[in-house]
């Protein structure tokens, strides 16, 4: 039997970040595949979530992705590669690795050093200059982020263009670009600007789920 063991620190977060009752739930079944106080990962299928939510009325895939989708646009989770080990991400889940890591090397600094060599590096530390002044390394990421998403969207529609082409009778084929491209197709489509593609081929989209998710 496995159990979704939530700190307080993350049933804070849940509540603070508004997250609905049902994307509560999704991310306490990304949860209970964490067995492990180290790690703040986990890589559930789609399909193996849609199965731990069944019962009399079996959840569809598609709600499934819009949880996950609201709680990476609420700073809950983080998404990473569909077969990687590190496909979910629990933002706000505590990690005993990292603290035991600090711990350790503070000792370790505290026994290498006196008092007087400890200030000494304090005084010289405090009279180096900022590494926002000469370097903004926040600034080159935020710079290099907008410029992927700018990348993800127009790639995106390039992909749409492909599987759905004017003036043809707004004609739905996933099967006109690769497997990889559907991937990618699949992730644009799943962000919340699109859900009108969603709305408007619910049959040709949950086709495209399942060729993403079982190849």
């Amino acid at each position: 039997m496995s159990f979704a063991k939530l700190s307080i620190q993350e049933i804070q977060n849940l509540h603070q970040k508004k997250a609905s009752g049902f994307q509560i739930v999704v991310y306490a079944v990304i949860a209970s595949h964490i067995h492990s106080n180290k790690r703040n990962n986990a890589y559930p299928s789609l399909r193996r979530m849609q199965v731990m939510l069944g019962g009399d009325k079996p959840v569809a895939i598609q709600s499934i992705t819009r949880a996950i989708t609201a709680l990476v646009k609420k700073g809950l989770l983080e998404k990473g590669r569909v077969r990687s080990r590190k496909r979910f991400i629990l933002i706000h889940r505590p990690i005993k690795a990292v603290v035991n890591s600090i711990l350790k090397a503070t000792k370790h600094f505290v026994g290498r050093y006196s008092p007087d060599k400890i200030m000494g590096a304090v005084n010289k530390l405090s009279t180096k200059p900022n590494s926002s002044q000469t370097k903004p390394n926040s600034q080159h990421k935020r710079t290099n982020q907008v410029e992927k998403n700018k990348l993800f969207i127009k790639r995106g529609k390039e992909l749409w263009g492909k599987v759905c082409p004017s003036g043809r009778e707004n004609k739905f084929d996933s099967k006109a670009i690769s497997s990889q491209q559907r991937e990618y197709l699949h992730a644009w489509i799943n962000e919340p600007e699109q859900t009108w593609i969603i709305d408007a081929w619910p049959n040709e989209v949950r086709k495209l789920n399942q060729e993403v998710i079982y190849g």
